[in-house]
Protein backbone atom coordinates (compact mmCIF):
# COMPACT_ATOMS: atom_id res chain seq x y z
CA UNK A 1 0.00 0.00 0.00
CA UNK A 2 3.30 2.53 0.19
CA UNK A 3 3.58 2.45 -3.62
CA UNK A 4 -0.13 1.67 -4.67
CA UNK A 5 -1.72 4.60 -3.02
CA UNK A 6 0.66 7.32 -3.34
CA UNK A 7 1.17 6.49 -6.93
CA UNK A 8 -2.83 6.31 -7.73
CA UNK A 9 -2.99 9.88 -5.95
CA UNK A 10 0.27 10.84 -8.53
CA UNK A 11 -1.92 9.65 -11.29
CA UNK A 12 -4.90 11.48 -10.19
CA UNK A 13 -3.39 14.31 -9.86
CA UNK A 14 -1.67 14.12 -13.49
CA UNK A 15 -4.99 12.98 -15.21
CA UNK A 16 -6.47 16.32 -13.17
CA UNK A 17 -3.92 19.05 -14.92
CA UNK A 18 -6.08 18.16 -18.29
CA UNK A 19 -9.39 19.76 -16.79
CA UNK A 20 -6.80 23.11 -15.95
CA UNK A 21 -7.56 26.06 -18.21
CA UNK A 22 -6.05 25.39 -22.11
CA UNK A 23 -4.25 29.25 -21.67
CA UNK A 24 -1.88 28.44 -18.39
CA UNK A 25 0.67 25.81 -20.32
CA UNK A 26 2.92 25.97 -17.47
CA UNK A 27 0.81 25.52 -14.47
CA UNK A 28 -0.63 22.28 -16.18
CA UNK A 29 2.83 20.65 -17.25
CA UNK A 30 4.71 21.77 -14.25
CA UNK A 31 1.75 19.48 -12.47
CA UNK A 32 2.17 16.62 -14.58
CA UNK A 33 6.35 16.79 -14.65
CA UNK A 34 5.99 16.92 -10.42
CA UNK A 35 3.79 14.26 -10.24
CA UNK A 36 6.52 12.63 -12.54
CA UNK A 37 9.09 13.56 -10.48
CA UNK A 38 8.06 12.26 -7.48
CA UNK A 39 6.39 8.76 -9.35
CA UNK A 40 10.24 8.33 -10.31
CA UNK A 41 11.40 8.83 -6.81
CA UNK A 42 9.07 6.27 -5.91
CA UNK A 43 9.80 3.59 -8.25
CA UNK A 44 13.75 3.94 -7.13
CA UNK A 45 12.37 4.02 -3.75
CA UNK A 46 10.28 0.91 -4.16
CA UNK A 47 12.85 -1.21 -6.37
CA UNK A 48 15.55 -0.35 -3.58
CA UNK A 49 13.88 -1.96 -1.07
CA UNK A 50 12.45 -5.29 -3.01
CA UNK A 51 14.50 -8.63 -3.84
CA UNK A 52 16.97 -8.53 -6.86
CA UNK A 53 15.36 -10.48 -9.65
CA UNK A 54 15.62 -11.39 -13.61
CA UNK A 55 12.45 -10.67 -13.92
CA UNK A 56 9.73 -7.78 -13.91
CA UNK A 57 7.35 -7.81 -10.86
CA UNK A 58 3.99 -6.44 -10.87
CA UNK A 59 4.94 -3.53 -8.72
CA UNK A 60 7.48 -2.64 -11.34
CA UNK A 61 5.06 -3.06 -14.22
CA UNK A 62 2.37 -0.79 -12.07
CA UNK A 63 5.12 2.29 -11.66
CA UNK A 64 6.13 2.47 -14.97
CA UNK A 65 2.82 2.15 -16.46
CA UNK A 66 2.38 5.18 -14.32
CA UNK A 67 5.79 6.80 -15.41
CA UNK A 68 4.47 5.97 -18.72
CA UNK A 69 1.02 7.43 -18.54
CA UNK A 70 2.45 10.93 -16.89
CA UNK A 71 4.70 11.13 -20.06
CA UNK A 72 1.73 10.81 -22.46
CA UNK A 73 0.21 13.75 -20.30
CA UNK A 74 2.70 16.07 -20.84
CA UNK A 75 3.19 15.07 -24.46
CA UNK A 76 -0.75 15.90 -24.95
CA UNK A 77 -0.38 19.11 -22.93
CA UNK A 78 2.30 20.15 -25.24
CA UNK A 79 0.14 19.29 -28.55
CA UNK A 80 -2.83 21.21 -26.91
CA UNK A 81 -0.75 24.31 -26.71
CA UNK A 82 0.73 24.19 -30.14
CA UNK A 83 -3.07 23.82 -31.33
CA UNK A 84 -4.19 26.52 -28.82
CA UNK A 85 -1.48 28.76 -29.99
CA UNK A 86 -2.48 28.17 -33.99
CA UNK A 87 -5.77 29.14 -32.92
CA UNK A 88 -4.93 32.16 -30.97
CA UNK A 89 -2.51 33.38 -34.27
CA UNK A 90 -5.27 32.41 -36.88
CA UNK A 91 -8.01 34.26 -34.77
CA UNK A 92 -5.75 37.56 -34.65
CA UNK A 93 -4.82 36.85 -38.57
CA UNK A 94 -8.51 37.08 -39.58
CA UNK A 95 -10.87 40.47 -40.74
CA UNK A 96 -12.79 41.58 -37.95
CA UNK A 97 -16.70 39.78 -38.24
CA UNK A 98 -18.22 43.09 -39.69
CA UNK A 99 -16.71 43.23 -43.24
CA UNK A 100 -17.38 39.06 -43.61
CA UNK A 101 -21.12 39.31 -42.71
CA UNK A 102 -24.09 41.50 -43.63
CA UNK A 103 -27.72 40.59 -42.71
CA UNK A 104 -30.67 40.98 -45.20
CA UNK A 105 -34.60 41.21 -43.88
CA UNK A 106 -36.90 39.55 -46.18
CA UNK A 107 -40.42 39.62 -46.21
CA UNK A 108 -42.48 36.27 -46.64
CA UNK A 109 -45.60 36.52 -48.16
CA UNK A 110 -47.42 36.02 -45.15
CA UNK A 111 -46.04 38.96 -43.63
CA UNK A 112 -43.26 37.20 -41.40
CA UNK A 113 -39.76 38.89 -41.46
CA UNK A 114 -37.09 37.03 -41.35
CA UNK A 115 -33.19 37.75 -41.04
CA UNK A 116 -30.63 35.76 -43.42
CA UNK A 117 -27.12 36.02 -42.22
CA UNK A 118 -25.27 36.26 -45.42
CA UNK A 119 -21.43 36.24 -45.38
CA UNK A 120 -18.57 34.19 -47.31
CA UNK A 121 -19.30 31.31 -45.29
CA UNK A 122 -21.63 28.83 -47.00
CA UNK A 123 -22.79 27.78 -43.88
CA UNK A 124 -25.16 30.96 -43.13
CA UNK A 125 -27.84 30.95 -41.17
CA UNK A 126 -31.63 31.37 -41.37
CA UNK A 127 -33.36 33.02 -37.99
CA UNK A 128 -36.84 33.70 -38.24
CA UNK A 129 -38.10 36.77 -36.17
CA UNK A 130 -41.76 35.58 -35.84
CA UNK A 131 -43.77 35.04 -32.70
CA UNK A 132 -44.74 31.75 -34.30
CA UNK A 133 -42.93 28.50 -33.65
CA UNK A 134 -40.90 28.17 -36.41
CA UNK A 135 -37.66 26.27 -37.73
CA UNK A 136 -34.41 27.67 -36.81
CA UNK A 137 -31.61 26.72 -39.01
CA UNK A 138 -27.78 27.42 -37.62
CA UNK A 139 -24.74 26.25 -38.77
CA UNK A 140 -23.02 23.56 -36.66
CA UNK A 141 -19.67 24.93 -35.61
CA UNK A 142 -15.94 23.37 -35.59
CA UNK A 143 -14.78 22.88 -32.34
CA UNK A 144 -11.26 24.23 -32.66
CA UNK A 145 -8.34 21.36 -32.72
CA UNK A 146 -7.30 22.21 -29.08
CA UNK A 147 -10.71 21.62 -27.73
CA UNK A 148 -11.14 18.52 -29.77
CA UNK A 149 -7.42 17.88 -28.40
CA UNK A 150 -8.27 18.40 -24.54
CA UNK A 151 -11.53 16.34 -24.73
CA UNK A 152 -9.49 13.25 -27.01
CA UNK A 153 -6.78 13.23 -24.09
CA UNK A 154 -9.46 12.98 -21.38
CA UNK A 155 -11.43 10.28 -23.04
CA UNK A 156 -7.66 7.98 -23.96
CA UNK A 157 -6.31 8.83 -20.81
CA UNK A 158 -9.75 7.56 -18.57
CA UNK A 159 -9.67 4.65 -20.76
CA UNK A 160 -6.24 3.63 -21.01
CA UNK A 161 -6.30 3.36 -17.28
CA UNK A 162 -9.28 1.86 -16.69
CA UNK A 163 -8.15 -0.80 -19.10
CA UNK A 164 -4.90 -0.98 -17.45
CA UNK A 165 -6.12 -1.46 -13.71
CA UNK A 166 -8.83 -4.27 -14.69
CA UNK A 167 -6.18 -6.28 -16.50
CA UNK A 168 -3.91 -4.98 -13.77
CA UNK A 169 -5.92 -6.58 -10.78
CA UNK A 170 -7.21 -9.33 -12.24
CA UNK A 171 -3.67 -10.30 -12.71
CA UNK A 172 -3.03 -9.75 -9.52
CA UNK A 173 -6.02 -10.92 -7.57
CA UNK A 174 -5.80 -14.02 -9.34
CA UNK A 175 -2.32 -14.94 -8.99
Amino acid sequence: MNVYIPSTLLLIVSYVTLYFRVGIFQARVLGSLTAMLVMATLFTQASSHLPKTSYFKMVDVWLLTCIVVIFIVIVFHVMIDRAFERAEKSLSASPPAGLLEKQVTRIHPSGVSSTLASSKDPRSTFVSTSRSNSIQFRPRERAPLYKNLVLGARVVIFVALLVFNLVYWAIVLVN
